[in-house]
């Protein structure tokens, strides 16, 4: 997709791609240059704020209690639950790139384990995307909230504060809890 060769270049043009698509492509680029050994891991200007960081259009984002239910045992209650996971999924992805973007200053396997974690997080998505597409859904056609990336947001002063409160509070428990908190999704994405 580019000639760049620098980590947090191309962290920068996942984080701020709008589609999919994009964001799956700038994410399996950055991991093959780094596994080849042609990624640089030298820190470029300040990262961006943020709310820079964007989503794609849809999914539309909703309070939590605006959900509808629906029973896993019903075919649109399946899709529902796999549509949820895929949005944890795409959202994991955002928050990896965002930890490997954010937090300068640290030692390079920091940045290497955050792509690797990115990389993952990808290929989850896109199994669970090819399931709801057999099922004649796709990602982004049921609402979701933004409770993950909400404290992602809260966290972006600090490394440590977003180490404590994400993935050991949040991503994990979320998925066998149906992410049921009430957080507002973010104000803007």
């Amino acid at each position: 997709m580019t000639a760049s060769t620098n980590a947090f270049v191309l962290a920068e043009r996942c984080l701020c791609a709008t589609d999919p698509e994009s964001k799956l492509a700038w994410t399996h680029e950055a991991a093959e240059r780094a596994r080849s050994g042609q990624l640089d891991f030298t820190p470029r200007d300040v990262s961006l704020p943020i709310q820079a960081v964007r989503f794609p259009e849809r999914p539309l984002w909703v309070a939590p209690r605006e959900l509808l239910r629906r029973a896993i045992y019903t075919p649109q209650g399946r899709v529902a639950l796999l549509h949820a996971v895929a949005h944890i999924e795409f959202t994991a992805i955002q928050l990896a790139r965002d930890h490997l973007y954010r937090f300068r200053g640290l030692p390079e396997e920091y940045y290497r384990d955050w792509l690797t974690v990115a990389a993952e997080e990808a290929e989850h998505f896109a199994l669970v995307r090819d399931r709801l597409r057999e099922l004649g859904v796709d990602y982004g056609e049921l609402p979701v909230h933004g409770g993950l990336w909400g404290i992602a947001r809260e966290t972006a002063y600090d490394v440590a504060a977003r180490m404590a409160l994400v993935p050991r509070c949040l991503e994990s428990p979320g998925i066998g809890r149906d992410a049921g908190n009430d957080r507002k999704a973010p104000p803007s994405r």
